[in-house]
């Protein structure tokens, strides 16, 4: 019985037909709580979903929804963190919001960013390289360094390597093709015939 009708007076409550309407609207209420309650959800960034879109584009970041929610969480966090003036502060808020563990940064000539897998590390190293490299002066270099706490009696480890090489043919069209150097047909008898037909011939050009 929908909620609406403790608003009625106690001769409407028993009516047919209140009941029928307010039974009706009770359902889109309920709707609308539900997307009310899902809408204050983006204003956060650890509880935003479809919101994150909305973050990503006023940041300037991609927008990547092949990617996971912590990680696109941990990418916009980590922009919101890097605004302002550079310090070894800023270097360890982006870091952590990446790795979310403890992690001291200190400098000695380079930047050392130090953390421990004391939660559960999601890292995608590639994107907080990049957010680092977005952040620090373009003249200092930095190391990071992972002290890896094993509790089991195994450990697996892998990497891979990834190369390519991109070649772009535009369209040319010569007018005359010219070779120099010598051609050794060989031939199993000398009684026999060889056509050889060099290609582009003219009338192709």
């Amino acid at each position: 019985m929908s909620r609406l009708l403790e608003y009625l007076p106690l001769y409407e409550r028993e009516s047919k037909v209140f009941q029928e309407i307010l039974n009706a609207e009770q359902i889109e209420f309920d709707k609308l709580g539900l997307n009310i309650e899902d809408l204050e959800k983006q204003f956060f960034v650890d509880t935003a979903t479809w919101g994150l879109a909305v973050y990503e584009k006023e940041l300037k970041l991609p927008i990547r929804p092949n990617k996971s929610l912590e990680e696109r969480r941990s990418m916009i966090k980590a922009k919101m963190r890097g605004i302002g003036k550079v310090s070894l502060a800023m270097v360890k808020a982006i870091v952590e919001a990446y790795t979310r563990s403890k992690t001291e940064v200190r400098f000695d000539g380079r930047i050392k960013i130090e953390f421990a897998n004391q939660g559960t590390i999601n890292l995608n190293m590639r994107d907080m390289f990049n957010a680092v490299e977005e952040i620090k002066p373009a003249h200092l270099d930095y190391d990071i360094f992972m002290n890896y706490k094993q509790k089991s009696s195994e450990m697996y480890i892998a990497s891979a390597l990834l190369s390519g090489e991109e070649i772009t043919v535009y369209p040319y069209s010569p007018r005359n093709i010219e070779s120099k150097g010598k051609v050794y047909i060989a031939t199993g008898s000398n009684t026999g015939l060889e056509n050889v037909t060099v290609y582009p011939r003219k009338e192709v050009i």
